[in-house]
């Protein structure tokens, strides 16, 4: 009788471990489909043509603001300055398409893991065109291509599993339009240094027996820069030591870029224009005037080696 009891006994037991991990199952399964599908940014997505702000914190508390004017977006710490248009495209489709795919909860110790922790997660914001919030959430590591880990500052057990963010980042350098510059050697037509003035002919002549035009070329391909600044807070400062180094090259279609490279203090900074040459298309004069924005009062910090390049290129 013992036995049988015993038997009865273990019987029932495992009956009720394996109905209690089947409602744990259960309400878990009911709980993710309660979030699964929902907006991510939900007084985001609902006030999309009211976006008038971005704020990008990582943990040490730098910033990167992202600002709509006039239906443009700026990046505010690179002297308000275009962003890029790539990277927020990505953003605006995250912000509008985004849902959460699931939910966990895990215990502080395994934040780091999904880069939620203090040392690791970026707080993004988003506020209206009058600067009030809309949203904030921590975004942590992607779990694949698409998807990255989130959490609500509040919680620091509930994390979610988010769609849409395969592009979002942190760092500065990817909210910067780049290259500022590329000019397919092929298309070059002219190029007049203070020195020189070279045609096409001679220009492919010198690519083939010169190291510093292929240099030169090189550079021209794909123009960088490390930092912006605006023009007066430089140009017109006294203090400051300058000297200056202008160049042009003339494209096949009549359009003329005029590189005014300036020393200063050991750093050299491009103060790039454009100009309509003698012979040019008739789709030039308009490409100039749509693009001169890009330049408007700006100048860019060129790296040393290709600065050098450029700087000291005669032709």
């Amino acid at each position: 009788m013992n036995k049988k009891y015993f038997i009865y006994a273990f019987i029932f037991v495992i009956i009720s471990a394996f109905c209690g991990v089947g409602a744990w199952l259960y309400t878990s399964w009911r709980n993710s489909l309660s979030v699964g599908g929902t907006p991510t940014f939900a007084a985001t997505k609902a006030k999309m043509s009211h976006l008038g702000k971005i704020k990008i914190t990582d943990p040490d508390g730098n910033e990167i603001t992202l600002s709509r004017q006039n239906g443009i977006w700026h990046f505010e710490e690179a002297k308000n300055y275009f962003a890029n248009l790539n990277q927020m495209n990505d953003m605006l489709r995250m912000l509008n398409d985004s849902s959460v795919i699931s939910t966990e909860e895990i215990g502080r110790n395994r934040l780091e893991r999904r880069g939620l922790d203090d040392k690791s997660g970026i707080l993004l914001q988003t506020y209206t065109l009058d600067d009030k919030l809309l949203d904030r959430l921590i975004i942590g590591k992607k779990d694949g291509k698409k998807i990255c880990y989130a959490r609500q500052p509040q919680s620091e057990t509930h994390v979610l599993r988010i769609s849409s963010c395969g592009s979002f980042s942190g760092q500065p350098s990817d909210w910067i339009p780049y290259p500022l510059l590329s000019l397919p050697f092929e298309e070059i037509a002219r190029i007049k240094t203070p020195e020189n003035e070279l045609f096409d002919d001679e220009i492919h002549k010198q690519i083939m027996q010169s190291s510093d035009m292929r240099r030169f070329i090189l550079a021209l391909g794909a123009v960088d820069y490390q930092g912006i600044a605006l023009r007066e807070e430089l140009l017109n400062n006294p203090d400051l030591q300058i000297t200056a180094r202008t160049f042009e090259v003339e494209m096949k279609s009549g359009l003329v870029y005029i590189f005014n490279i300036h020393l200063i203090n050991g750093t050299y900074w491009l103060e790039p224009d454009m100009k309509v040459g003698k012979i040019a298309r008739k789709a030039v004069p308009a490409f100039i005037e749509k693009n001169r924005s890009y330049f408007g009062n700006w100048l860019f910090q060129l790296g040393n080696a290709q600065a050098k390049t450029l700087y000291n290129f005669k032709g």
